[in-house]
């Protein structure tokens, strides 16, 4: 009985060997053909690939051209744009110093006229009291040098 039982085993066990050997073949005649496939795609990406790299040769040699163009439009533009900026900035920069003058006097003639006031005299009086302060200051620390 338990030889029979072992005979048994054995035919079983050796029956899913067959089978497995038999699903390994099947499998392995898969991937060959799945590999045969898969070099049939190559060899046509590789002509594609052929094909198209000579029309991005073509077309790279029609993109350098255009942006050697667009490099001569560009370059024009920035000098223009540069030579507009240089242009404002010199302007802004006289209208900021005709407005810093004017407001300078003005504050000074403010100044002045709110000094004379309080000491009682006209504008004109108390400018010409200064000229002649600074005229005498001056000849004083001339002599003083000499």
């Amino acid at each position: 009985m338990i030889i029979e039982e072992l005979v048994y085993q054995v035919k079983v066990k050796t029956d899913e060997l067959m089978k497995g050997k038999k699903l390994i073949i099947q499998f392995s005649d898969e991937a060959a053909q799945r590999v045969n496939d898969l070099d049939e795609k190559i060899e046509k990406l590789g002509e594609t690939s052929e094909k198209s790299s000579k029309k991005s040769v073509k077309g790279v040699d029609g993109l350098s051209k255009s942006l050697a163009r667009f490099g001569k439009t560009s370059g024009g533009a920035f000098k223009t744009a540069q030579l507009g900026f240089a242009k404002f900035l010199g302007l802004s920069l006289g209208i900021e110093a005709t407005r810093r003058m004017i407001v300078s006097t003005t504050h000074s003639l403010v100044a002045l006229s709110n000094n004379a006031t309080w000491l009682g005299i006209s504008a004109k009086s108390a400018d010409a009291w200064g000229f002649r302060h600074r005229v005498r200051a001056a000849l004083k620390k001339k002599l003083t040098l000499s």
